[in-house]
């Protein structure tokens, strides 16, 4: 039940962005020493706008199936996604398997209870993830590979019509790995040595690299499991992109300010002599 959305920060992922948002305006708040008043002011208009679409869409989903939620995508996504896996590993299963069981598990308590099936899934994902907390925290690991490394290869093979399985140019298909392999080496060198730049210059600049990060570690945090693969790095891609591209600069502006001929102190200096 996901608001309608064009965009990868609308979509459910991005409903707690509020979250880590506010943590860095108090942060902001208590490193710039705003007044407690500034920041409570702040937080109010980051709060305000979320609280109407999203309690919007909460009362929607309420009048519409009977559950005050904004969408049962993050909690269906936490307990089939990680829940299958952590089934997976501790019964020695296939996740498609532990897959059908959660969602039969689902179905067995909408026919005892009678209550909406999208107001189950919260609940009995937090109750399994409590049960199997270390199983958890592997599950968040173990795939953590292919959603940072996935080339998607095989979706710019589609893209460009070189289709698919043996009749596929293989030197076309090696070629497109080897770009999109270069593509994330420098994203992940240049967004490494930017946030490195970053920490060692003025104060906003470093919150600002704080909240990259931050936003960077949230979408990784939620995206991981067994159905992730190279797409879901697109609501985050971009933030690397900015990291990476202060990175990348060259350090040769300040030098050609002031040897420009232009500047006013050149300028000076020419009438001086």
């Amino acid at each position: 039940m996901p608001p309608p959305d064009g965009d990868a920060l609308c979509r459910p992922i991005g409903l707690f962005l509020v979250i880590p948002a506010a943590l860095w305006l108090v942060l902001c708040g208590r490193t710039l020493r705003w007044s407690p008043r500034s920041t409570a002011w702040l937080l109010a208009a980051l709060a305000l706008p979320w609280t109407l679409m999203v309690g919007g869409w909460q009362v929607r989903n309420r009048v519409a199936a009977g559950a005050l939620v904004a969408s049962d995508g993050p909690a269906k996504f936490v307990y089939l996604s990680r829940g299958s896996d952590i089934l997976a590993q501790r019964d020695g299963i296939s996740v498609e398997v532990a897959r059908a069981q959660l969602l039969q598990s689902i179905d067995d308590e909408v026919k005892r209870t009678g209550r909406p099936a999208e107001r189950l899934y919260a609940r009995a994902a937090l109750a399994l993830v409590a049960r199997h907390p270390i199983l958890f925290l592997k599950t968040q690991v173990r795939w953590l590979p292919e959603l940072l490394l996935g080339t998607g290869a095989a979706g710019l093979s589609l893209a460009f019509d070189l289709g698919d399985g043996p009749d596929r140019p293989r030197a076309w298909w090696w070629a497109l790995s080897a770009g999109a392999a270069l593509h994330l080496l420098v994203l992940y060198a240049g967004a490494a040595c930017g946030l490195w730049r970053m920490r060692a210059e003025a104060v906003p600049v470093r919150l600002l690299a704080v909240l990259l990060a931050g936003l960077v570690a949230y979408f990784v945090l939620l995206s991981a499991g067994p159905q992730a693969y190279s797409r879901f790095r697109v609501p985050f891609t971009p933030l690397l992109a900015l990291c990476a591209a202060r990175g990348l600069e060259r350090r040769s502006r300040p030098q050609a300010a002031v040897s420009d001929p232009s500047s006013s102190q050149c300028a000076s200096s020419r009438r001086v002599r």
